[in-house]
């Protein structure tokens, strides 16, 4: 990928920032163009293998802080699904929110290790869209990026020219939190304390990402992410997926990239799980294999929430817990927990979860 020089392209290794250039055309994201493809045209080691975005009519306010709670729905990203960004290691560092309705995809990325505020190098943050779905570079490619550098803060969006084999603006640079003109795309960063850790300010960022059709059953699009906090090392930056020792080779080729289906307006669910942050106290680590099901536990005829934890820590056994939804207060309550029970030295690490009803009492 190129960040900027005067012949309107980007470079990642150009020092130069972006300079001001217009196509004369109107875009959208056409989700007739998000068909899915029987190919496998991503990353074959994407973890998971697919996100998926969940519905929401709520609009979060594109102003880079990410107000996620767990257990409270009424932050704006509170019923977002929630993925991990990884390092160069394969190391969770940083996480990736996605909510979308019928108009716009939301994305949020927080990475509670970026706790500088100003780093010296050119940094910031991109989406990658695939929509051909091919895992190849050609016209159906694109770029939303925001960049920092040397006081200097934008957002831009770009498409992939296949004649020219290079990026070309769509929309040139304009200040963060404003609506580009064409696209309608927004982004924006900030700086400050989240959720995901509430003691150390950090680095975050929001994208809305429109699109001009409704969205139909089991839309899907390539896509991919970047968090860096410097452009022009490699070695450095936050990615979804995992891409190897160099987070920053994920702009190298869209076969890097993974999948994301759309959320319909099918209602919405009843718990917000953000990856066992809350499920235990000191229950989080590398690799933690959190798998997730719904089963009518107590038989009141509601589904319960089971959740468990593979924990990455060997003095500690895997983890498993199952959660209500609390009506009189609107929380979500323990109800059992394996921690505290007699069954906690007999934990295994989980390959999966699921509830079946054994005896056949409804």
């Amino acid at each position: 990928m190129k960040i900027g020089n005067s012949n309107t392209k980007i470079s990642r290794f150009s020092k130069k920032f972006l300079v001001f250039a217009l196509l004369a055309l109107t875009f959208f994201i056409g989700l007739s163009q998000f068909t899915y493809q029987p190919v496998q045209a991503h990353n074959p080691v994407a973890f998971p293998k697919e996100l998926f975005s969940l519905w929401n009519d709520t609009s979060p306010t594109i102003d880079g802080m990410v107000d996620f709670t767990p257990f409270d729905k009424s932050g704006e990203w509170s019923s977002a699904a929630v993925y991990n960004l990884y390092d160069g290691f394969e190391t969770p560092d940083g996480k990736l929110l996605l909510q979308n309705d019928d108009t716009n995809l939301y994305v949020g990325l927080v990475i509670p290790s970026y706790t500088v505020e100003i780093p010296s190098a050119v940094w910031g943050a991109i989406v990658y869209l695939d929509l051909g779905q091919d895992g190849l570079f050609n016209n159906n490619d694109y770029l939303l990026t925001y960049v920092y550098n040397n006081t200097v803060e934008s957002v831009a969006f770009f498409s992939y020219s296949k004649t020219l084999q290079d990026w070309t603006l769509v929309e040139p640079p304009i200040a963060p939190g404003m609506t580009m003109p064409l696209t309608g795309m927004v982004g924006d960063s900030y700086f400050g304390k989240s959720n995901f850790d509430n003691t150390t300010a950090h680095r975050q960022y929001e994208f809305k990402l429109p699109y001009q059709t409704n969205v139909s059953n089991d839309d899907i699009i390539g896509i991919g992410f970047l968090a860096t906090d410097d452009y022009l090392d490699m070695t450095k930056g936050k990615s979804w997926p995992y891409v190897g020792s160099k987070p920053g080779v994920i702009d190298a080729s869209p076969g890097y990239w993974g999948d994301l289906h759309l959320g319909t307006d099918m209602g919405f669910v009843d718990y917000v799980i953000e990856d066992n942050f809350q499920m235990y106290n000191g229950k989080v680590g590398p690799n933690n294999g959190t798998f997730i099901t719904t089963g009518d536990i107590d038989g009141d005829g509601d589904l319960e929430l089971i959740a468990s934890s593979n924990r990455s820590v060997a003095t500690e056994p895997p983890a498993m817990a199952i959660f209500d939804f609390d009506e009189t207060s609107g929380e979500i309550v323990t109800m059992w927990e394996s921690w505290t029970s007699s069954h906690s030295s007999m934990m295994i690490k989980a390959e999966g979860i699921e509830c079946y009803d054994f005896d056949s009492d409804g």
